[in-house]
Formats: C-alpha cells, structure tokens, sequence
C-alpha cells in the first residue's frame, strides 16, 4: 500500500554512485561463504571459530557476525537458504563427468535426455546430508532454445507443490555459465515396472494409477501441462510413493497480459511419440485433455502389461494411423486372463480416457480419477454415459457408404440401445445408494466436469476455421470463455462460478473495469441463487470489493467489503478462516480512508478469529498477523507493529518449508520496520540480505515474484546506508521485470523503486527519466485516476523540483493533488499531504507567505485525521520551522 518516498534522511554514509566492482562481489562472496562455514559449527564454538578466521579482518567478521545476529533474530536457522556457491568450481573428469556441479558433489549419471543429464549428487558441505538429482543443461547447437525451456521447466516447479511431484530443492548456474536443477532424488522405478515386479493386483494399481492421477490435476490447476506423461516419467519408490518427474517440455497455460497468447501447438516440439495424443502427433491444439490420454494409455499398459496400440518396430505411416485413428482393443480382450475384472466398467473408463476426440475424454485427470473411485466402491461410472453413441458414430464414420441405405435401422437400433443403457443404470443407481445422496453427488459431478470442461475450452479453437491461427490474445480468449458463460442454459450457480474465474483473469492482467463487471454480475447471481443466507454471496462480495480496490474506489470497496463480512458472520461458524480474511479487507480499505481506528480493531480482530478456532492454519493466520503489524507501523506503534511481525515470521517459518518465498517476505517487512532507526538498521541489513539468499533459492534468479522482494531488499539497504548495493538489486529487479510483459503494475513500481534509489544516490537526471518511464504503466494498468498514479506524479514533482525543473514540478503536483482529492476527497489526510508539494515548490521559489499558507491548511487537516502527536504532524511541524529560519 506504501509508496516510495522520497525525503527520508541521508542515511549513514555516501555509498557513491558506482556499480559494484569485482571486488565488492568477490568480498560479498567470502562473507556469505564464511556465514555459511559459521552456521555449521557448534553454536557454542562459533565466536571463537569466527574470530580465529577473521583475526587480520576485523571488517569482516562485523560483517558476518551481522549476518548470524540476523538469523538468531528470526528465530529460524538459514541452513536451506544458503547461496549456491561455487568458488572451487568443478573440474572435469575423464568422460566429460564434472565431479561438482556448484556447491553439488557428482556422484554418478543417473539419466541423459533431450535438454540435459541427470546427476545424482550430494552436497558435501555439511548443509545438506540426503542426495539430490541435478540435471545440467547440455551444451548444443540450439542452446538459445533449450536453455529457455530450461529455464520455464525451473519456473514451472517452482510453482508445483505436491506430495507425488518431484520437488525442486534449488538452483544455479554451473562453472560454464549452464543452468542446473537440484530436484528432490526419487530413488523407484517406473511404475510399470514397480507393479509387475511387485505383483500387484487390478485394484492395487487403480489405486496407485489415482495419485498419479493427483499430481496431473495439481499440475493442471497451477495452469501447467505436462505433455510427455509415460511411464518412465513416473517413478515408484520401494515404500509404494508415486513421483511424477520431467517438466521438461511442460507449458504454462497462464494468459500473460494483453500480448498475443499462442496456442498450445506441438510441431517441432519434443515428445515420446508411444504415449503422445493424437492432437500431439498431428501438430495440433493441445489442452488438458492431451494429458488425460497420455494417463488413459499409461493406465492400459498398468492393467493389461502391453501397449494400447503395440508401436514397436512399426514404420511411422502405421503409427500416425493407430495413434490417430485405429481404436486399441478393449482391456478385457487384451488380458484375457483378467478380462471378468475388466469387462465392463474398466473398459470404458480406461477406452473414454483414449478417444480420439480431445473433447469426448474425461474433462480432466480428478474427473478420471473420481471415475476410478466409483468403480472400485461399487458405484454408477460416468464413463458408459454416450458409450454406445459414440461408438456407433464412429462406425458410421468408417462407414459413410452404407449410412444412407440403414438410416432407419439406425434409428430403431441407437434407440433400443439407448433405452436398454438407461434401464440398466437406473437399476444399479438404485441398488448404489440413496436417491436423495445420488443426485447431490451428479450435481457435483456435474458441475465440476461442466467447470472443468469450460477451463479447457478457452484454449481450444472457436471454431474449423481457426486451427491455423498463430495465437490469440488473452482478452479473446476470456471474451470467448464469457459468452459460454453467459449461455442461458447453464445453471446460476455454474454460471457464478465461470463468470468468477473469467473476472479473476480478468484482474490478473490488468484489466479491473471488465473484472469490475464480472465481479458485478456475480454477486447478483449469487444474491438470486442463495441471498444472505448463502457464504458464497459474501465470498461474491468480498471479490467485488478486491476489484474495487484495484481499480481505486475504495469507499465502493469498503462497502462491499462490509457486506461480504456480516454475511460470513451470519452464516458462518466462529473461528472460520474466511470471516478473518473478510477483518483483513475491511481493515485494508479504512487505511486507504485514513480511518485507522477501524482499520486496528478489524485487523485485531482477523487475528482473533484465527486463534478462535483452536489450532489456526498457520500460513492463513502470519497473513493476518503481518496485516495487524502494518497496519500499527502506518499507524505510528512501530513497537507494537515490529513484536507483531516478529510473531508473524516465527508462524511463516513453522508453516513453509525452507527456501520459501513467503517467509523471505516476513523478513523484508521486519527489516523496513527496523531500518529506519540507527541501532536496528545492521539486523535490518543482514534480514534483507538473507531474504534476497532465500528468495533466490525458492524462485530461482529471474522469476518475477523475486522482483517485488528485490524492491523491498534494496530500499532497506539504501536505507540502512549500502547505497551501491541497494541500487544494483533494484536495477537487477527492473531487469527482470523486463523480461515479462508488462501485464500488472510490477514494472512500474520497480522502475518507480529504482528512480527512488537514484535519487537519494544523487542520480538525479536518470532517477526523472525512470520516474517518468514508471508513470504509463500505471496508467495503463489502473486507469488515470489512481493513487498510484498520484503517487508517482508526486515523486516525478519532487524529483523535477530537485532539479530546479519548477514548472515541470507544479504539473506533476497539480494532477497529484487532483488525483487525490477524487480518490480520498479534498478534506482527507491523503489529499491534504499531498499539496506538501506546492508548499516546497513556493519556498522554492522564493513565496515564503504562500508556502506557510499552504503548511498551515495541510496541518489542519492531518491534526483532524490523525491526531496531534501523529508523525506527519511532527514531519509538517519541522518543516514549517526550517521554512521560518
């Protein structure tokens, strides 16, 4: 909610202008080496170590004993957050096998494929004692593109959290400048080896089929396809835990911003063509559907011990044809000898997973896996629903001649059929369970499979005319998805939930106002659905209130905002997690309204609805708790607000394992709360250093959530006085943003972090050049009239008044304050400091009288809003004081 400012102190001393040199990199590397060295010997034993190490640098060892006071400070040791370094790099064995790979000890090569080799590995330095796989990209002839997938596999696990998905553990580059991956060592087999060598029966491997099953469909939520599922790719360990591994050639379906999104083709793309889709084998459109297929052909192959369409030594014209149009045998004539347990229901679950038709399998790998489950209690399938159709449509397909002369036949045929198909269902739903528990349990089928189906559609092709396009853009593709949407066949309350995630898309790229009345028409679906008496009509209003927020209409926003809250209250038990994040909104907004009275008791109360609940959710509550801290600190309890976010990053560290972004951000906050006063700013420093450590390992070096803890880290080194280093991280944040389409506001407060940071650097013609180039993102992505966009015109002033630009200055202040005075009104605090602006600019100018004019109405107003011993009171004070000297 801050912005940055710019008439903070000059801090402890002049770090100069500069970039760093090779020798400030050099000493940073030998003093977070030495911290790491430090952090492994006996905490009793540690001063003096240390002091033996540094007895001719005494510098130094300030410099690292900082670091350990920084990590005793959090009450959390740094053993997984410590920089990969590698300044004893690997040298090359005979074979070309490294004996390290950064700070890795290569043990033995463990896999070789189509981006890079596999390594199984130790790090031997005490920090970790349990083997890990690195997998280094190779050099090669196209390395400009086989790093870039490199570098999205790494992206792609980074945001993949799952039991039975390999999990990404760290990250680098290696002595050559490659990439590597340190992934969590699965050391199984392929699961068609496991469950031949193990002897396990159809029910055994349906129920490990299922969490493969689950590691898919996590993957598909995050918005990820992996596109070589097989075998080979899923390991099972001797303990029976399913490990999905290889992202290498996965996709990130995520729309990203207004550019042109292509569609998700496979042509030239790598793959395993035994268990590619037909869409992958033709070069076409793929969606979450290709995977299903890939999974219905891995589940076969589990059940029957052979391949669905028996590929080997076949020449490729014969593949192309069964992959792409022969129908494999059913399960049950391909083992004979468990054909009693397959005929039936596993035949058709396992033949509609492979259908031909991207559109006519499961909608996605939780609807196969729930199919799976009601075979093996003894329920209804799903997968016979349109089985007989849909093979009698693809014999008439093969049969085009003879379709004409059996028309009638046809006809009386399908509908004996379809008669006899919905007696026998009604019959063993009958005999299933209760009817009453049988149509609560379709409905949510329904809807799930109906929700999971429209997901899928946004990436398909509108229409026969559209396979050829090269991309479309996200607006066209969530405009496609809101007109199925909006179809009038479509129950309100799927309707709310597909016009729900159209709107969060919506907001995810910038786009509030068509969010706004996405959000807008959810909430009167859900009012018409369910009322007052319905949660969901306050999780409706809650979103429209994040909306309005984004856009800038926050007393719209807080309304909305208290709504959603008494209808959680009314309708929710106390301690529920959701009434807490409904304090939090309402306690936000009143601090954009200035009202901190209700914005302390709200956030007070979040965290007392957490703790009501007994043991809270421990990530859910240091949310909450970190809200209340920043709420006290812009409310001037600073020591309130720093024992709080103490609180609050001992719970983060509880709740996320090491490395983890989340923490890393506790500690950033704690570290600005901290760097403002002298004798907190070295713990200050050392938390902001040992975030940006962390931060780095969890997200990897370019990912773009790292760029927002980069802002943060460097404004608390400048801060705390390490001017060169602060300004390196904060251009180090620009350039990665750079790399991303400008899609939300990142950019624009990482250029406006940077201007900030030049220009208490002194580096004013470039710190006006990056506010000005910060001032269109903001624009573009919240509209003209905006606090940050106020915000930033502010900081334009004062950099153009630092430079004597006067004119330039009054411009930028004059849209500031009318900005301001739309958003908060002419009367509030906001509005009122942010004509300081003209009061500086007219003692500028020499217009002593008008500059005391304009102090005094200023400090009025603030004394009404926030009481006389407030800090911008003092701040105004003073510098009325200096103006009279």
């Amino acid at each position: 909610m801050a912005e940055p400012c710019t008439d903070r102190g000059a801090g402890r001393r002049a770090g100069g202008g500069r970039p760093l040199t090779a020798a400030d990199t050099a000493r940073r590397a030998a003093v977070e080496e030495l911290f790491e060295a430090a952090l492994d010997q006996p905490a009793a034993d540690r001063a003096a170590w240390l002091a033996a190490r540094c007895a001719d640098d005494p510098a130094l060892r300030r410099e690292v004993e900082a670091l350990l006071d920084a990590d005793a400070a959090a009450d959390a040791p740094l053993d997984a957050l410590r920089a990969p370094i590698a300044s004893l790099a690997a040298q090359g064995e005979p074979g070309g096998r490294p004996r390290r790979i950064g700070p890795y000890k290569v043990l033995r090569e463990i896999g070789r494929g189509g981006q890079g080799v596999v390594y199984l590995a130790a790090r031997d330095d005490g920090q970790f004692h349990r083997q890990v796989a690195v997998k280094l990209l190779l050099a090669s002839r196209n390395a400009d593109e086989l790093r870039r997938r490199f570098l999205d596999e790494r992206q792609i696990l980074a945001s993949l959290s799952h039991p039975h998905i390999a999990q990404l553990l760290d990250g680098g580059a290696a002595e050559g400048g490659q990439p590597y991956l340190v992934m969590e060592y699965v050391d199984g087999v392929p699961i068609t080896e496991y469950c031949a060598h193990e002897g396990l029966g159809i029910e055994e491997r349906l129920a490990l089929f299922q969490d493969v099953c689950a590691a898919v469909e996590h993957a598909h939520r995050n918005l990820v396809l992996h596109r070589d599922l097989k075998p080979g790719n899923i390991l099972v360990t001797a303990g029976g835990a399913v490990k999905l591994l290889d992202f290498g050639i996965a996709k990130l379906l995520a729309p990203s911003g207004g550019a042109a999104l292509p569609m998700t083709r496979t042509a030239a793309r790598p793959m395993t063509p035994a268990y590619a889709s037909p869409e992958q084998i033709r070069g076409g459109v793929l969606t979450t559907a290709s995977d299903v297929y890939a999974l219905g052909l891995i589940l076969y192959e589990l059940l029957t011990g052979r391949h669905a369409s028996e590929l080997d030594g076949v020449a490729p014209a014969e593949a192309f044809r069964r992959i792409c149009e022969v129908e494999p045998p059913l399960p049950s004539r391909a083992a004979p000898r468990h054909a009693g347990t397959l005929r039936g229901d596993v035949d058709a679950i396992v033949m509609r997973a492979l259908r031909k038709e991207a559109g006519q399998r499961y909608g996605s790998p939780a609807l196969l896996s729930e199919d799976i489950d009601r075979y093996r209690q003894g329920f209804p399938v799903h997968a016979h629903r349109g089985t007989v159709w849909y093979r009698f449509q693809k014999g008439m397909r093969r049969h085009r001649v003879l379709v004409a002369a059996v028309g009638a036949v046809t006809l009386a045929l399908s509908s004996g059929l379809w008669a006899a198909r919905v007696q026998a269902e009604r019959a063993r739903a009958a005999t299933a369970r209760a009817e009453a528990a049988r149509r609560t349990a379709e409905t949510t089928l329904r809807d799930a499979e109906a929700m999971s189906m429209f997901l899928v559609s946004l990436f398909e092709p509108a229409g026969p005319g559209t396979d050829g396009r090269d991309g479309l853009t996200a607006p066209e593709l969530l405009e496609r998805g809101r007109q199925e949407a909006e179809r009038s066949d479509h129950d309100p309350r799927l309707q709310a939930r597909m016009l729900d995630a159209l709107g969060r898309a919506h907001l995810s790229i910038g786009d509030v106002v068509r969010a706004e009345s996405l959000a807008t028409r959810v909430v009167a679906l859900r009012e018409a659905a369910g009322g007052d008496d319905d949660p969901l009509t306050g999780q409706a209003y809650d979103e429209l209130s994040e909306v309005l927020r984004q856009k800038g209409e926050y007393r719209r926003a807080l309304a909305a905002a208290r709504r959603g809250l008494a209808i959680r209250r009314a309708t929710l038990s106390p301690g529920d997690p959701t009434i807490a994040s409904s304090y939090r909104q309402v306690a936000q907004l009143a601090v954009y309204l200035d009202d901190y009275g209700t914005a302390r008791t709200h956030a007070a109360l979040a965290v007392a609805e957490h703790e009501r609940g007994g043991a809270p959710d421990p990530e859910a509550y240091a949310r909450e708790l970190e809200t209340y801290a920043s709420i006290l600190y812009r409310d001037d309890a600073r020591d309130s607000s720093i024992a709080v976010t103490r609180h609050a990053l001992a719970v983060a560290r509880r709740a996320w394992p090491r490395p983890h972004p989340q923490p890393a951000g506790l500690s950033l906050r704690l570290a600005e709360r901290l760097v403002d006063h002298e004798a907190q700013r070295p713990e200050a420093i050392a938390l902001a250093r040992a975030a940006l450590v962390e931060t780095r390992l969890a997200l990897g070096p370019e990912h773009p959530a790292a760029a927002a803890r980069m802002r943060s880290a460097g404004a608390v080194l400048i801060n705390g006085g390490e001017r060169r280093e602060g300004i390196e991280v904060l251009r180090a944040a620009v350039e990665i943003e750079r790399r991303y389409p400008p899609s939300d506001g990142n950019r624009g407060w990482s250029l406006a972090a940077l201007s900030w940071g030049l220009a208490r650097d002194g580096q004013l013609t470039e710190a006006i050049a990056r506010q000005r180039e910060a001032l269109p993102y903001f624009e573009r992505v919240y509209g003209p009239v905006h606090s940050a966009v106020a915000g930033t015109l502010l900081a334009l002033g004062e950099l153009e008044l630092s430079a004597h630009h006067f004119d330039e200055a009054e411009r930028a202040y004059a849209r500031a304050v009318a900005i301001r005075d739309q958003v908060f009104g002419a009367e509030s605090a906001f509005a009122g400091l942010t004509q300081l602006g003209f009061a500086r600019l007219a003692a500028a100018r020499g217009d002593v009288a008008r500059a005391d004019s304009i102090y005094e109405a200023v400090l009025a107003k603030v004394i009404r809003q926030r009481g006389e011993g407030h800090s911008d009171v003092q701040r105004i004070v003073r510098a009325r004081a200096a103006l009279r000297r």
